[in-house]
């Protein structure tokens, strides 16, 4: 999970994945040995480490589920109270607090959460549902349990994405104050206790309304640009600043080598890019260096989200990304970008980088000035450092960028002191 979170990767379904995995914790709890064991402490200095498979299994028994129905467990999610239900072991937490770093360094506050799990032999099936307010969403679950883990099959059933953000409204406040419309599904893996999961999503007729981004459409755009030093200072740009460029005046290199570098799909994709972002989400091997953040969810992290590197941020960013598409269409999001995107220390927007890295505009770039450029968005302040002041540039990653980019002449250099 933590590498979704590195890589940039954004999904509105990976919440519900997450309170999966949470809530099964709740009963299951974390592995120390080669069989799956938690942790009991009988006394300040004495701990008893107890097998996880056998008191599930314990636990969900008819015996087992009569002895601990009506039982009361104080949680650090809240209390959790068990039941038995048609034949399975039933906890619910009513309210909730859910802490996911993944998602928010705040807890996520829920109405209730529900896990009910049931077992037949070796297979267990059930369901986990999170409600706040008048939604609820419910994942469904069965997999097998041995020893040393659970591995599961889950499944989403076709839900309303607006349903599923009014459960993240403490840690995504744009879902209260959009409209948000179309549906999803998905189904994937889970395995307890390593936390291994794979998904597959479906989105159908995502739009988003009431964020305000038609604000962006012409005129005044003010944006935050790190200076050496790191300090966030607003700078003020738009049609009519100073070194404000529309993409057809920064000439042909720079901006086909930005979008070979970060987004080759931004004029097919809807502001997310379910090709880029299922591999990641499975585990794939990567194809190149991009990771699943288009350019417009870049855009939407530079002018309203800022970098917090969590998901209720890459929730926040999705939603603006979708509605810009809408509002401003693909030029204006491409020069919005073009224009604020951090470039290094205090180096924001093609302008700058241009004449600081090259001492020319940005019409005049060959193609491997651009390529270079395009290529060090994802680390900027490290390129500076290490390759420009350096002047040695990553040629491996400049190959790459080179390579994404058709028709595109090699016999160009850098211009600097070492070859390019």
């Amino acid at each position: 999970m933590v590498h979704w979170v590195k890589a940039g990767l954004i999904s509105i379904l990976i919440a519900l994945l997450l309170l999966l995995f949470a809530a099964a914790l709740l009963l299951v709890g974390s592995p120390t040995g080669k069989d799956w064991l938690i942790p009991f402490r009988l006394t300040r200095t004495a701990t008893l480490h107890l097998k996880v498979a056998p008191m599930l299994a314990a636990a969900t028994s008819p015996q087992g589920r009569r002895l601990l129905a009506g039982s009361r467990w104080r949680t650090r999610a809240g209390t959790v109270t068990l039941a038995d239900r048609d034949g399975a072991l039933v906890a619910r937490c009513a309210p909730c607090e859910v802490r996911i770093v993944q998602l928010s360094s705040e807890p996520l506050r829920l109405s209730a959460m529900t896990l009910a799990l049931q077992r037949d032999g070796n297979r267990v099936s059930g369901w986990v549902a999170a409600a706040n307010g008048g939604a609820e969403q419910r994942l469904i679950f069965s997999g097998a349990l041995d020893a040393r883990a659970l591995a599961l099959n889950w499944e989403l059933p076709r839900s309303e994405i607006a349903g599923v953000l009014e459960l993240l409204r403490s840690a995504v406040p744009e879902a209260g104050r959009a409209t948000i419309l179309g549906h999803f599904s998905a189904a994937g893996t889970l395995s307890l206790p390593s936390g291994k999961w794979s998904i597959s999503p479906r989105l159908e007729g995502f739009e988003v309304y009431g964020l305000g981004t038609e604000r962006l459409r012409y005129g005044a755009v003010d944006f935050v640009c790190r200076d050496a030093s790191g300090t966030p200072q607003l700078r003020h740009g738009g049609d009519r600043a100073p070194g404000w460029l529309a993409p057809d005046r920064m000439g042909r290199a720079l901006p086909r080598a930005v979008l070979a570098a970060e987004d080759g799909r931004f004029y097919q994709h809807p502001g997310y890019d379910l090709e880029e972002l299922v591999p990641l989400l499975a585990d794939a091997e990567r194809n190149g260096r991009r990771g699943a953040s288009t350019l417009s969810q870049q855009l939407a992290k530079n002018l309203y989200t800022g970098a917090d590197r969590n998901g209720a941020r890459k929730l926040r960013e999705l939603l603006y990304a979708v509605e810009m598409e809408r509002t401003l269409g693909k030029w204006r999001i491409l020069a919005l970008y073009l224009n604020t995107v951090d470039w290094g220390p205090g180096i924001c927007g093609a302008a700058d980088a241009a004449r600081v890295y090259f001492a020319r505009a940005p019409e005049h770039l060959n193609p491997v000035q651009a390529a270079w450029l395009g290529g060090i968005l994802r680390n900027p302040q490290r390129a500076y450092r290490q390759e420009f002041l350096t002047r040695t540039p990553e040629a491996r990653r400049l190959k790459w960028v080179l390579a994404q980019t058709p028709r595109v002449s090699r016999r160009h250099r850098l211009g600097w002191d070492a070859p390019g």
